[in-house]
């Protein structure tokens, strides 16, 4: 069998029954309904605008490990949080859907997303906060964009593309976790939220 030694869970973090530890809420934000700050994909700072940039192949590289991990220094949780804070890769988020029950909830008039740990039976909510393209907010209160720590390349294009997660109420039966990815050149410059998670 294979045993993970995980830290003690920190005071400011939960325990869903994961291999991880996630923050109460999203990074920059002081209770859970709020948004945090809008991350582009390399910067480590919120922004209230996200002008068009493209990135270069030259840049992603510099950026990430040889694992396709971005880098501590790029990584907005980290840089912020310190300690084991870190963005969450994709797996994270999938293992997380998996073992909880979801259903929608406002919360001081913020729609989101409550998940429930079926193993530990605490609780987080994602608010529906959109993401930032230039000086506009989309998708309020329709999806939440998550950033993730991790990025992808295809050989067939080919381009290196960010990887990041999304949290979707189609109707009120029917809540969507989407895994998605789209090129950094294009689309990193957009702002999206954090959820960070400790190890």
């Amino acid at each position: 069998c294979k045993v993970k030694v995980m830290n003690h869970c920190p005071a400011d973090a939960v325990d869903m029954g994961t291999d991880v530890y996630w923050a109460k809420c999203n990074l920059g934000a002081t209770s859970q309904e709020q948004p945090g700050g809008y991350y582009a994909w390399d910067e480590t700072s919120p922004k209230t605008s996200f002008p068009k940039r493209s990135i270069t192949d030259a840049e992603v590289m510099k950026r990430i490990t040889d694992d396709l991990i971005i880098k501590p220094e790029y990584d907005a949780a980290t840089v912020a949080l310190g300690g084991t804070w870190r963005l969450p890769t994709q797996l994270d988020y999938n293992l997380l859907w998996n073992n909880c029950t979801k259903s929608v909830k406002t919360i001081n008039g913020q729609k989101g997303v409550l998940l429930h740990s079926e193993t530990t039976n605490n609780e987080l909510f994602f608010p529906l906060c959109g993401h930032m393209n230039g000086d506009f907010l989309t998708y309020k209160d329709e999806m939440a964009f998550l950033r993730v720590g991790e990025v992808s390349y295809t050989d067939a294009l080919p381009y290196w593309g960010e990887l990041s997660v999304q949290i979707q109420i189609r109707n009120i039966n029917l809540i969507d976790l989407k895994n998605d990815w789209s090129k950094i050149a294009d689309y990193g410059y957009q702002g999206m939220n954090i959820r960070p998670i400790c190890d």
